[in-house]
């Protein structure tokens, strides 16, 4: 279990509090209240609530909603030329908004990072839905020899092809390697899927199984 300081907001105001993460669920504290989920956007009460405390927030389909997200978690940036590592702050801000009555669909996702390292602040510009297109970007701003150390660039780790959330659904096959390396294709991964050959993992998270995709060395 890792907890992270973050900061909360909302229409009620800014929260200073704290993100737990087990590695397979997110949990925090506000007003009294503790929210828990896979993901950021998938929070949901984990006792129930006075109907004084509830109508304090946002929901959308039993979920948290209408609230940004600030917290840093600490990361390894690996030198793919020396595979010398270097550990620093990567800034998670998150933003989830609500449904109204003109777009009454599921509330928008806006993810930011941002990385300091070298002293040079690398930031994603875009509001992205996913921490793949987000660490997509970030990877294009950094110089071309550092890569992320985590789930995200392990060459035991994919996401479906058809299936795309925030955060935490990244197939990890590291118990099935051989399995994994005879993947040419999208067909043949979703036939790997099927199975159930894999876990879900986030993609911030680091074993001792890490192997750098090779793709990005």
């Amino acid at each position: 279990m890792q907890s992270y300081p973050a900061v909360y907001q909302d229409q009620q105001g800014l929260i200073k509090t704290k993100l737990y993460n087990d590695f397979t669920m997110l949990s925090m504290q506000i007003r009294g209240a503790t929210f828990e989920g896979a993901a950021h956007h998938t929070m949901q009460p984990a006792h129930s609530l006075t109907e004084e405390v509830r109508t304090s927030f946002t929901f959308y389909q039993g979920h948290l909603s209408n609230f940004s997200l600030f917290y840093q978690v600490p990361i390894d940036i690996i030198d793919t030329y020396n595979y010398s590592v270097q550990t620093h702050p990567l800034e998670i801000k998150i933003r989830v908004g609500s449904p109204t009555a003109k777009q009454p669909e599921k509330p928008k996702i806006a993810l930011y990072v941002a990385l300091y390292f070298d002293n040079y602040l690398y930031r994603t510009k875009t509001g992205s839905p996913s921490f793949r297109q987000a660490f997509d970007e970030l990877h294009l701003q950094i110089p071309e020899a550092y890569r992320l150390k985590c789930c995200f660039t392990c060459a035991f780790s994919s996401y479906h092809p058809q299936q795309e959330t925030l955060f935490g659904n990244m197939l990890c096959f590291k118990k099935r390697p051989s399995l994994y390396n005879h993947v040419k294709n999208e067909q043949d991964l979703i036939g790997l899927i099927q199975k159930d050959t894999h876990d879900l993992v986030q993609e911030t998270f680091l074993c001792p199984t890490y192997k750098l995709r090779e793709e990005e060395s």
